[in-house]
């Protein structure tokens, strides 16, 4: 593989609900998070026979995700649009504070189900502030109808995050291996600030970019994972954010690239 390839691949480490905007251009329909054991998958139904499921729908931008959460109110928020799969009926419950990312992937889940059944779907749009009084079976199937809780204000914190960037070095020339701040800022941070002589951690706030020298030592090339693990859990609180490993030789314009990169 190496031979076909002439360098070492690039690897990714990818985190379930914080994936990579590259990560997701690869399923154009989005990405579902379902519970498993059911032999037929997600889109076969029998509508006398299905069981309802709620599906979650949340996110900014490029990072709407659809979680298939408990069927029980305690499942909603004010913040996020639920759909309640009933097979030939589907409900869309709209959060008080829902966004309008959450509410066009929404629309595009319910069309991608209707797309895939075969007979007739009723769908009914549920607003958190103009409720439906006469839908029973959506209240009934999540327990009864009660208080909403509000949405948990640290849910989002990875998209407030997304304009920051920051170069660190990594080296061991100190007989320790350490990482150092370089610079921030898109206007600040250049190509030429990357040397072979090390690794260095590119900081996107959303996504850790890790670029090995070639000359990098055989300490810094094994660690570098591990430092990358061991940085984000010390400067983001261990949050769930995507690795990018690229070797220098990977690709000659991948640090502009990896700089200019937009959400």
């Amino acid at each position: 593989m190496d031979t076909f390839l002439h360098d070492a691949p690039i690897q990714h480490r990818e985190v379930e609900g914080y994936e990579s905007p590259m990560f997701l251009s690869y399923f154009p329909n989005g990405i579902f998070v379902l519970e498993g054991g059911v032999d037929s998958g997600f889109f076969h139904v029998v509508p006398e026979k299905y069981n309802p499921r709620l599906l979650q729908i949340k996110g900014c931008f490029k990072h709407v995700h659809t979680r298939q959460v408990a069927l029980s109110r305690d499942s909603l928020n004010d913040g996020d649009v639920f759909i309640l799969d009933c097979g030939n009926k589907i409900y869309q419950f709209n959060g008080a504070n829902s966004k309008g990312f959450e509410k066009h992937k929404a629309s595009e889940v319910v069309f991608h189900l209707k797309e895939r059944r075969g007979f007739h779907i009723d769908l009914i749009v549920i607003d958190q502030d103009s409720p439906l009084d006469d839908e029973e079976q959506f209240w009934s199937l999540l327990g009864g109808k009660g208080e909403i809780k509000k949405e948990d204000p640290n849910s989002d914190q990875l998209e407030k995050k997304r304009t920051d960037i920051k170069l660190y070095r990594l080296s061991d020339s100190s007989g320790e291996l350490t990482y150092t701040k370089v610079a921030e800022g898109h206007r600040v941070i250049k190509p030429e600030m990357f040397t072979s002589d090390d690794v260095f951690i590119l900081d996107k706030g959303y996504i850790v970019y890790v670029w090995i020298g070639s000359r990098a030592s055989p300490d810094e090339k094994r660690k570098a994972m591990g430092k990358a693990q061991q940085f984000i859990q010390e400067y983001h609180g261990n949050a769930p954010l995507p690795i990018t490993i690229v070797p220098e030789s990977s690709d000659l314009k991948v640090i502009p690239k990896l700089i200019k990169e937009k959400n």
